[in-house]
């Protein structure tokens, strides 16, 4: 959740700003990394005073040196001199300490925020529930959540060989990657592997080892959960 912040709070004590700004974070220019200030030295947000929230951490390996502070321009296009905006996958590089405990986390909040203004059952105008992050519709009693699609990546490997593949998108910048893709409802995440990979490159898959699970802010707010297999009949095969 965020916590709405008085005029008194805001300017007690320095804190580390997300700043967004019509899709993208605004930083120091020539400094990617959250700025760290008081609220007067921002004097682009002098009219956004009641629009701050504080983004306190998850749990403990997630405290940061100075308090969270989020606050959404929406189209606003900042002209202020000495500030620029920058996406959110290049900040995720350069703050990679807090980069989805706090930058990935408030990211989706303000989407949520955004794309939630009004119900989807009844067409009311919906409000935040000040103690979780959720909003409510008042008419109908509907309430939405952030939503985190969950989704696999897998690693195959023929001994000492990994199959990659290479997606439409990256075809002129010839990139390859692993597979990966959502879990569809109803599927499990065994399932959603063996259907992926049998999609994309055709071939079947076996001994399933469970890797690790990461958080992804840049495609649609999901949960990878990572596993390694091997191929079913062990036939050599030439990199895709």
């Amino acid at each position: 959740m965020m916590i709405n912040l008085s005029g008194t709070e805001l300017s007690k004590q320095r804190a580390i700003w997300v700043i967004i700004s019509r899709g993208k974070i605004v930083v120091r220019e020539n400094d990617p990394a959250l700025p760290v200030a008081h609220f007067e030295e921002l004097s682009f947000l002098a009219s956004y005073n009641e629009d701050v929230h504080e983004l306190p951490p998850l749990n403990e390996s997630a405290q940061t040196e100075a308090p969270i502070y989020v606050v959404d321009l929406g189209s606003e296009h900042i002209e202020t001199a000495g500030w620029e905006r920058v996406s959110l996958r290049q900040l995720l590089f350069t703050q990679q300490n807090i980069a989805f405990s706090v930058v990935g986390r408030a990211w989706q909040y303000i989407h949520f925020l955004r794309t939630h203004k009004f119900c989807g059952q009844c067409g009311a105008e919906m409000e935040r529930v000040n103690w979780e992050m959720a909003m409510q519709c008042h008419r109908c009693k509907h309430r939405t959540y952030p939503r985190v699609s969950p989704c696999v990546i897998v690693a195959i490997h023929n001994g000492e060989k990994l199959l990659l593949a290479k997606g439409v998108r990256h075809k002129e910048a010839n990139m390859y990657s692993t597979l990966a893709g959502f879990v569809e409802s109803g599927e499990s995440l065994e399932e959603a592997v063996h259907r992926e990979v049998f999609e994309e490159v055709g071939v079947k898959v076996k001994n399933l080892r469970y890797f690790n699970s990461q958080r992804d802010v840049c495609h649609n707010f999901s949960m990878k959960l990572n596993s390694d297999f091997e191929l079913t009949n062990g036939t050599d095969y030439t990199v895709w």
